[in-house]
């Protein structure tokens, strides 16, 4: 495009020779060297991280969105002559709900400090939308949870921004989200046990809402290299030692091996009950569902089957539920519970 020609006579170099791509051909060098090994090539590749951020530097004269438009665009072409099949997550932006602050749209220019939907925007202006495959976006919301933070919210105003600039066939990823223990500036959740309900209802909200692929920040804690603080996400503390959203998420996962499948949203009630039906494993229909407000509260759902099983979170509760014409009553708190139509037999077996 006309703007990329002149930007790109600023002389700005990513180095077509990277690591990126030196590790390309040293894989190349190896499966030669190795004819027995399966291959696995990388096929999905994250152009940059938080560019609308710090972490992408603009020379004077350049907004962020301009650089990594170049970048995006660069990036794409190098890696396509090298596999045509590579899929390209752009963006993996900072943000991705819609209760950050400064607002989605906003532009500091002070800090030329992008919000994450208007970096999309101005980017997509400049590039088209051939160079990318896959939006990736940040939607951290803590000490929020995924309701009160606008995850739902925020993948609206990411649509209405994808039909508006005919993008709306690419896939939404969450490249890099989280809930921590402990974190600065007091943006970490209450403990383990909201943690855990804060993963697990963002993971189910996502698949209904069609999210691609969610990756989750970080499987163990770190200490920031940048201020030297601790940020706990970690689903794991030591070898064998699981948190509760470890247990928790392999309990989903046994229960619901995919749910971006066949899903049905029942109900949404900011500060109040969310309810999803999936397909379980074993094709039986599994009910999801908690409560984003606080306490308990009594809730009704219909229940084609007789008998329903119910699971909490973690699986240390699974019993038989009576269903009463139809209907079944339950208590939800914020931790999710799942009302299943199958054996009881079969569901306990699944979950050993």
């Amino acid at each position: 495009m006309e703007i990329l020609e002149k930007l790109s006579q600023k002389k700005i170099y990513f180095g077509h020779q990277s690591v990126g791509f030196n590790i390309i051909d040293g894989i190349k060098d190896i499966m030669k060297e190795n004819p027995q090994i399966n291959p696995l090539p990388v096929r999905y590749w994250e152009i940059w991280n938080e560019p609308n951020i710090e972490f992408l530097n603009p020379p004077q004269g350049m907004t962020r969105a301009q650089v990594y438009a170049i970048l995006l665009e660069s990036a794409s072409e190098e890696i396509r002559n090298l596999d045509p099949g590579a899929k390209i997550i752009a963006f993996n932006v900072a943000g991705g709900a819609s209760e950050g602050k400064p607002s989605p749209d906003v532009y500091v220019e002070q800090f030329q400090y992008f919000g994450w939907r208007r970096f999309i925007r101005e980017t997509v202006q400049l590039t088209g939308v051939n160079c990318f495959d896959c939006v990736g976006l940040h939607p951290y919301t803590q000490p929020l949870g995924p309701e009160a933070g606008g995850v739902i919210k925020g993948l609206e105003l990411l649509r209405e921004l994808s039909s508006e600039q005919k993008f709306a066939d690419k896939k939404i990823w969450f490249t890099e989200v989280g809930y921590p223990i402990e974190y600065p500036r007091n943006k970490q959740v209450r403990d383990e046990l909201q943690q855990a309900c804060f993963t697990i209802r963002l993971y189910a909200i996502a698949a209904a809402h069609g999210v691609t692929q969610l990756q989750n920040m970080y499987m163990k804690d770190i200490i920031y290299r940048q201020d030297n603080t601790r940020r706990s996400f970690g689903f794991f503390t030591a070898p064998g030692l699981w948190r509760e959203q470890a247990k928790a998420l392999q309990v989903m996962i046994r229960l619901l091996p995919d749910p971006r499948g066949k899903s049905t949203i029942l109900q949404e009630k900011a500060e109040g009950v969310f309810a999803y039906f999936f397909k379980g494993a074993g094709k039986w229909p599994v009910l999801m569902a908690w409560n984003a407000g606080e306490g308990e509260v009594k809730s009704e759902f219909r229940m084609k089957a007789k008998e329903v099983i119910l699971v909490n979170m973690t699986a240390t509760e699974i019993r038989k539920l009576e269903a009463t014409k139809g209907k079944v009553s339950i208590s939800l708190n914020e931790a999710p519970v799942y009302l299943i139509s199958a054996p009881l037999k079969e569901v306990e077996e699944l979950l050993k």
